[in-house]
């Protein structure tokens, strides 16, 4: 077997004996999953035992198999952890996500070795090569996707261990041997190349711009779909565009010089179809799970998930509808709405009100003679603060950025309103983060969309009937841009759209909106259509 199989030191303390079958069966009987920390101890300890002290091969992988089940809802429980936090992770949550993909890769290990002590004059049958290739390909595959949903740059060696057990069963002949996977949340039977292509999807579909509810539909699809794609060899002569190269730590990239046999293509036409007639089916109306893709996405989020699928898992570049262009210099960026607030307005958020509390009344009593009986009376939140940081510019466009930070900072999260100010230092922009990675070293990478138009600070609360006054939330006005045919809008709290509903906003003066529509959605806020009050 190639390096791939390599297996991790082992972990103190001392793991326990599991002299045969029965008794490993008895060990993961008695785990406390109520207690996944503990639980996933005792599994490291029986894999570890296992390593120094192994059953023999056939019995090693009837137990394996059983600890795999086991494990994976240890795991999962687990990665509750990690799954949708800020970036960079907390120690807390860092530490969870390293022992979930040590983990997967100390399973895929005990797979391997299991293999390796098959006598070669009583070698395991072709089917349970198969199955043991596709285990091992499935750990290293959910440790990819584990990494996705911790926003943080592939480890290390992933990819070439990856590659190496796909690199196995092709060399043994049983990449395409049906393989039983109760894991599996397609059909249930898979193959090794189906679940080597299912990771390869997967990367293609730029999984550190998606968010955690379309990152699980779309990791779904590429298991569904994948064994519509075959793996061929790379023909010299027609060399494709896109190729996996089994030697680089990396999936699916343009086709450099390199040695052709360890490259392989591939071949696309049956998925093509396959997204071409879903798109089909999506736009008559029918139901996403009448189509297998499952009930908790709705339609229109499929069909959108799906039209964006269909250039990158076809293999077609997809063209810009604004060029991209290396940038340079730095840009100041600041998240979180108040601190927003100060950051475009200059000051704190304040309460635009005549309705004096008793502190402020006094304030007002004492310096009555230096204040305009006519002004409002701003309160001001105490204890703000405007979190300002300098990244680099990686690359930009007329409608957003790549920046880019090489040290620790503010913690962001996918789909977070931030604000912007370019290199030139011209305006203030607001934006969403649309892609979010933590690499090898630390540093960050983070995708932002401009929101359209200049912004201006404003103050929103809902206008309510009887007479009653709710205190107003800082919210960013957005004027029209009819050269570019964009309406003007509202940045609001999220959760506060409802169609119909009436706002009091407070800008460059007073006025009263009804909201019209919601244009987009991130985790703090919601950007919507409005029009005059009647």
């Amino acid at each position: 077997m190639t390096s791939a199989l390599s297996y991790p030191a082992a972990t103190p303390p001392t793991p326990p004996a599991i002299p045969h079958l029965e008794a490993g069966l008895a060990y993961l009987a008695r785990l406390p999953l109520a207690n996944p920390i503990e639980a996933r101890n005792a599994l490291s300890l029986l894999l570890d035992s296992l390593r120094l002290h192994p059953l023999p091969p056939v019995d090693y992988l009837l137990l394996l198999e059983q600890t795999r089940l086991v494990c994976s809802y240890v795991q999962e429980e687990t990665a509750r952890t990690f799954t949708e936090r800020a970036v960079p992770l907390g120690d807390r949550e860092n530490a969870a996500f390293v022992r979930v993909v040590e983990d997967w890769r100390r399973l895929a290990g005990a797979y391997a070795h299991c293999a390796q002590l098959v006598p070669r004059e009583e070698p395991f049958p072709p089917e349970q090569l198969a199955l043991i290739l596709q285990r091992c390909l499935h750990c290293i595959a959910h440790a990819l996707y584990d990494h996705y949903r911790a926003r943080r740059e592939a480890g290390a060696g992933l990819w070439l261990d990856l590659h190496g057990y796909y690199a196995s069963a092709e060399e043994w002949g049983v990449a395409n041997l049906p393989v039983e996977d109760p894991l599996n949340p397609g059909s249930g039977s898979t193959q090794a190349a189906a679940t080597y292509v299912e990771a390869l999807l997967l990367d293609l579909a730029t999984p550190y711009a998606l968010d955690l509810k379309a990152l699980r539909f779309v990791r779904r699809l590429a298991s569904r779909w994948a064994p519509l794609v075959q793996l061929l060899p790379v023909d010299a002569a027609t060399p494709p565009r896109f190729a996996v190269n089994l030697l680089d730590d990396a999936g699916l990239h343009p086709v450099a010089a390199t040695n052709q046999a360890d490259l392989r293509r591939l071949e696309t036409g049956s998925l093509t179809a396959q997204l071409q007639h879903t798109q089909a089916q999506l736009a008559h109306r029918e139901h996403p799970a009448q189509l297998g893709l499952g009930e908790d996405m709705a339609a229109d989020r499929c069909a959108h998930l799906v039209g964006q699928l269909s250039r990158p898992w076809s293999l077609t570049a997809a063209p810009r509808r604004y060029r991209r262009w290396a940038g340079s210099g730095t840009a100041r960026v600041c998240s979180g709405v108040e601190a927003i607030y100060h950051f475009l307005h200059g000051r704190p958020f304040a309460q635009p009100t005549t309705i004096y509390s008793r502190e402020s009344f006094e304030r007002l009593y004492v310096f009555r003679h230096q204040v305009d009986p006519a002004t409002d009376l701003e309160i001001v939140h105490a204890h703000q603060t405007q979190a300002v940081e300098t990244w680099q510019v990686i690359n930009q466009s007329a409608t957003g950025f790549r920046l880019g930070r090489s040290r620790a900072g503010l913690r962001l999260t996918h789909n977070q309103l931030v604000a912007v100010i370019p290199p030139d230092g011209s305006q203030c922009l607001l934006g969403r983060a649309t892609w979010l990675m933590e690499d090898r070293e630390g540093g960050v990478v983070l995708g932002i969309a401009i929101l359209p138009g200049l912004p201006l600070a404003a103050a929103v609360r809902p206008d309510l009937a009887g007479g009653k006054d709710e205190a107003y939330h800082p919210a960013f006005l957005l004027p029209g841009m009819p050269t570019v045919g964009q309406e003007a809008s509202l940045v609001i709290p999220r959760g506060w759209y409802v169609n119909g509903r009436q706002l009091e906003v407070v800008s460059d003066g007073h006025r009263r909106v009804r909201l019209t529509r919601r244009l987009e959605q991130g985790v703090d806020f919601e950007r919507v259509s409005f029009v005059p009050a009647g």
